[in-house]
């Protein structure tokens, strides 16, 4: 067995926040952090074990925890981000790269009204039984598409105040 295939992605709960990473032996990873971990989970060796990574770090970066520890601390829930760390590794490159698409696209469009909504239908459908990447697309196009109609409200709202006032 090669070392890339001796990897595996870990996710460590350190209270405030959750940090996703690849190791080759979790266990000695987890004594090397300066936090308490609760409780980790860590996949079988796995060959696209950077890819997942990557992944993950993306679609979670909206809730990215800079910190003097490093880059790989998340404010979300343990739980959310096992379910999406398996999800993940069931799916597809191509529907990872859908889910990534969509979350990079709403949230340059309105971040502050994405981290509410995203992540509470993201923990709702990541805490299922059955968590799957093809039902968060469905989620994220609900989104984009409501968050289309909200904004076309507003505008069509100031439209209507400016004919009024004229």
């Amino acid at each position: 067995m090669s070392d890339l295939s001796k990897r595996r992605v870990y996710i460590m709960d350190c209270e405030e926040y959750v940090k996703i990473g690849v190791s080759c032996n979790a266990e000695q990873r987890k004594n090397q952090l300066p936090c308490r971990i609760s409780q980790y989970y860590c996949t079988e060796p796995i060959e696209n074990a950077f890819e997942i990574e990557r992944f993950m770090h993306r679609v979670f970066s909206p809730k990215r925890k800079d910190c003097e520890m490093g880059r790989e601390y998340f404010e979300i829930g343990f739980q959310c981000a096992c379910n999406m760390l398996k999800s993940a590794i069931e799916s597809s490159e191509d529907k990872r790269k859908q889910v990534e698409s969509a979350v990079k696209e709403l949230y340059l469009q309105n971040s502050d009204k994405f981290d509410r909504d995203f992540y509470r239908f993201v923990s709702l459908v990541l805490n299922s039984d059955m968590p799957d990447l093809t039902f968060l697309m469905f989620i994220l196009k609900g989104l984009k598409a409501r968050t289309y109609l909200r904004d076309k409200e507003i505008a069509d709202s100031g439209k209507k105040k400016e004919l009024q006032e004229v």
